[in-house]
């Protein structure tokens, strides 16, 4: 009997909602629907089999915003956390702390996995990492500009190089697989 290869997932790395989160707290304004849009479109995001994907949710301690209904996830998260009384820069893990914790994570699913090369693995992580760094430092000083959140993402909707996939450009390449 062949052996099915297992179905692949993008992941946004760090979470969706950790990043939605952290806008919002950074800009001391509620995020509007289209910056919930444009954040959930341009969220970069990495390919895991689905097991792998699965096993990060429950590292996490809960499952990400879903893309396709990232709006309507975060309004109840945001409902959720003032309900509570949690602040929105507490409600979450910080972004970059939480980037480390996944990419740690991946690094050890794949050598248990092996469902990608360890070079491979290693250089598009190393990528990750230098872009979100350049992403939080860019975004936080536009906010501080008085940008609007979906203004302070713009330097980054059309990265399309070999270097970087966004969330859109992962989902896009997978439904042609």
């Amino acid at each position: 009997m062949p052996i099915v290869p297992e179905q692949s997932v993008p992941v946004p790395v760090p979470s969706l909602a950790s990043v939605l989160f952290w806008m919002e707290a950074a800009s001391a304004v509620p995020l509007a629907q289209d910056d919930v849009e444009a954040a959930s479109t341009i969220a970069p995001a990495i390919v895991l089999p689905a097991t792998v994907a699965r096993a990060l949710e429950q590292a996490r301690g809960m499952a990400d915003l879903d893309p396709a209904e990232a709006w309507a996830h975060f309004e109840y998260l945001r409902a959720r956390a003032l309900e509570q009384g949690v602040p929105m820069a507490r409600a979450l893990p910080d972004p970059r702390a939480q980037l480390g914790t996944d990419l740690e994570f991946v690094e050890r699913a794949a050598g248990e996995h092996a469902f990608v090369e360890a070079d491979v693995l290693a250089h598009n992580l190393e990528l990750l990492r230098d872009h979100w760094s350049t992403f939080l430092d860019t975004v936080s000083a536009r906010l501080a500009e008085g940008h609007r959140p979906v203004e302070a993402m713009l330097p980054f909707v059309d990265i399309d190089g070999d270097d970087f996939e966004s969330l859109a450009e992962v989902q896009h390449m997978l439904a042609w697989l």
